[in-house]
């Protein structure tokens, strides 16, 4: 049998993330029901449990490299892993790790990712020397292939979408008993539209709440803001709220991905900054609009033909306002080619998975 380990930013409560995992798990379990899976995470016990696999606490690395002596093949699954934004820390963790499944055999992959910005030189060199030996490249969007070329990767990388896309939503009727448990009365609102924010450097919040606002009267809806990473994100949604003049709910429970796409498909429309609150809109057909705060917003737009209604380091309410107003005006055949797209978008991702996976070997170990 297969024995994978997958390491990524799990175990953080970040929906989008736990969605990448959770559609790479089911994808590999299609195609290999008795492979054994580890996934390297920061609450090892939850995600044991919640994806019925063995977990090794993320930076515990002697556990890790007993794991990697007994397993196959190392993939980094998903989201924007490679990246000196944030922290060149976490660039260096996953690079580390990749060249030392490598160095002890097993087959490595980048899996779907989406890399960049990188911008120390060093770190740009580390990451092409790495990559350079990784068996198997492939990345959700063009920019990030761009980059990679940019950097001197002369090898060939895969193109595909993100894998949260072909996740299977849960019930509608689950979603209906979520917002009537977090005191939404769905049966009596005319529409809703969501909104998913996040923390930034920059205190935007009451052009924020002055948007919804806008969104809540002209557009006669009911705005709920729908959390993706936990408390971080309620934090801000509430701060909103509180500037507001018209009503608002936010999503305070803990739901797992397929619960939060299950919510979405509820909606009229979706405002995210939140990529993932974006991606798991197009999975269910429900419009979106994006506000773009790093390049993956308006890679994953791009694939839409379409661009970021604002962005973070400078929004304009007159033009939010403007361009959320046109979309509701054409919201419907904006839902038609969102479903049109996401159909193509899904045959890519299988695609690539079954090349992923002929190539590694998945499908064929016994």
């Amino acid at each position: 049998m297969v024995r994978i380990i997958i390491s990524g930013y799990y175990g953080f409560s970040n929906a989008g993330d736990e969605a990448i995992l959770w559609s790479l798990i089911e994808q590999i379990r299609e195609a290999t029901p008795d492979a054994r899976i580890t996934v390297l995470s920061a609450q090892p016990e939850k995600t044991a449990y919640d994806y019925d696999v063995s977990a090794v606490k993320r930076n515990d690395f002697i556990e890790i490299i007993k794991s990697l002596k007994i397993s196959d093949i190392f993939i980094n699954g998903g989201g924007s892993l490679l990246q000196d934004v944030t922290s060149s820390k976490s660039l260096y963790y996953y690079l580390i790790l990749t060249d030392l499944a490598k160095k002890m055999g097993l087959i490595t992959a980048l899996y779907s990712n989406g890399v960049g910005p990188i911008n120390s030189s060093f770190n740009r060199y580390l990451t092409k020397r790495v990559l350079e030996k990784t068996d198997f490249l492939s990345v959700r969007d063009e920019d990030s292939r761009a980059f990679l070329r940019d950097i001197g990767i002369r090898k060939e990388v895969y193109l595909t979408a993100d894998p949260a896309l072909i996740l299977e939503p849960a019930s509608t009727e689950r979603g209906r008993e979520i917002l009537k448990s977090e005191g939404i009365d769905i049966e009596n609102i005319n529409s809703i539209v969501g909104i998913s924010v996040r923390p930034w450097v920059y205190d935007y919040s009451e052009v924020f709440a002055k948007f919804s606002d806008f969104i809540s009267r002209e557009l006669k809806s009911e705005i709920l803001f729908i959390p993706f990473h936990g408390e971080d994100d309620i934090e801000v949604s509430l701060k909103i709220m509180k500037l507001m003049n018209e009503r608002a709910h936010v999503i305070k429970g803990i739901y797992n991905p397929k619960e939060l796409m299950s919510i979405i498909k509820r909606l009229n429309l979706l405002v995210g900054v939140r990529l993932h609150s974006l991606i798991f809109a197009a999975a269910v057909g429900t419009p979106f609009c994006g506000l773009s705060y790093d390049p993956k917003i308006d890679g994953f737009l791009k694939m839409f033909e379409m661009e970021p209604i604002g962005y973070m380091d400078n929004l304009d309410l007159d033009t939010l306002c403007s361009k959320v107003e046109e979309l509701w005006a054409n919201r419907e055949s904006a839902g038609k080619k969102i479903n049109e797209k996401v159909i193509k978008l899904s045959a890519n991702i299988k695609e690539h998975n079954r090349q992923f996976f002929d190539f590694s070997g998945i499908c064929g170990r016994q």
